[in-house]
């Protein structure tokens, strides 16, 4: 049985590792044998000076640089905001963790609506067919070969993609990663509140973080300062993800996000301002073991959870044609460690050499 990590672990504390014993310098030459593309950023949770570095180019075809207050897409790095969201709708008592989807949804009928659950749902373990099994398909843009990308802006225009589909498990049989359990979490939302899911993310989350440059953007829309996504990682190859993504983000992924605001979530997140501490240290503990993964990792609701050294610590991870992330916050440490790339594939690497040079300090 899984031990449930100490009340101390959501609460920042004295630094363990401190930064200051690492440069900006050897960041650079750590991060500059990769040829990465995007930014990094080492910070402590709360206020305190933090190391932020940029790399590589936001618009190629204009040698646009990035920099530090370059916006970046986030994948399913953003699920935790619909996780967020649920959990305020299950704060306020109007779901719980047990209700079925049937219950929550009466404009749609799914032949698993009456099995499945919305915690099952929060932690992969609903099995219900998926849009996109990560586990075995690698071709994300494929989806969108004989369906136009820039039709699919809404929830509603997901679900025909898997409703309709056979299971893959049985509910609670155990962790399959699933993008339309979170299209589901959407709907949800959508439902109970009468808003549109995006409006509904600002006003629970974004706004209250003081995310000022965090959103859902359109492809074809781009605020300033806003990084392209690009399929290689060669510089002479201009081709970007214009084709290769839905042309608005949703409920499984798509935001928009800068190393700066990613810092304001997870110190908000943690000092209660999103749901109240106790419901944070039930979304931030873990719910289930991650399978194909080794015995550190687990997952929690929207949050992947992983034990190093005694020392526990929760990730966000997103990765689409074009768009790479990683950001990995250690609570008791008060620590924040995290990586935009505008180029697919990118940021693992980089995020996995810092991990090292941190644990090695």
């Amino acid at each position: 049985m899984f031990r449930r990590p100490p009340p101390v672990l959501w609460s920042p504390g004295e630094l363990m590792i401190d930064i200051t014993d690492i440069s900006a310098e050897d960041i650079a030459r750590q991060v500059g044998e990769t040829g990465f593309s995007g930014v990094v950023s080492l910070a402590p949770l709360g206020s305190g000076p933090s190391l932020d570095l940029a790399f590589g180019l936001a618009v190629r075809s204009h040698r646009i640089p990035n920099t530090v207050e370059t916006r970046f897409a986030m994948a399913s790095g953003c699920k935790i905001f619909t996780a967020m969201v649920v959990g305020s709708l299950i704060q306020e008592g109007r779901i719980g963790h047990d209700t079925t989807l049937a219950d929550c949804v009466r404009s749609r009928q799914f032949h698993f609506g009456s099995t499945v659950t919305v915690g099952q749902l929060l932690n992969h373990t609903s099995g219900i067919p998926d849009y996109f099994s990560e586990e075995a398909e690698s071709d994300y843009a494929a989806l969108w070969r004989d369906r136009p990308c820039y039709r699919m802006t809404s929830i509603r225009d997901f679900l025909p993609l898997f409703e309709n589909a056979p299971m893959k498990a049985p509910p609670g049989q155990g962790f399959l990663y699933s993008n339309a359990g979170f299209i589901l979490l959407g709907l949800i939302v959508e439902e109970l509140t009468g808003q549109e899911f995006r409006e509904v993310v600002m006003e629970r989350v974004i706004r209250p973080c003081g995310m000022s440059r965090t959103g859902y953007f359109a492809l074809d829309a781009l605020p300033d300062n806003t990084a392209v996504g690009y399929l290689s990682g060669d510089e002479t190859d201009w081709r970007t993800n214009v084709y290769s993504v839905p042309s608005i983000g949703g409920a499984d992924g798509g935001a928009y996000t800068t190393i700066a605001d990613v810092r304001r979530f997870w110190t908000s997140l943690l000092a209660g301002r999103v749901l109240a501490k106790e419901w944070i240290d039930r979304f931030l503990s873990p719910s289930v073991r991650v399978s194909d993964e080794d015995a550190s990792w687990h997952y929690g609701r929207g949050v992947w959870l992983q034990t190093l050294g005694g020392r526990w610590s929760a990730s966000i991870v997103g990765g689409d044609p074009g768009v790479s992330m990683e950001s990995q916050v250690w609570p008791s440490e008060g620590l924040i460690l995290t990586v935009l790339s505008n180029v697919q594939d990118s940021a693992s690497s980089v995020h996995q050499r810092l991990v090292e040079r941190l644990t090695a300090a």
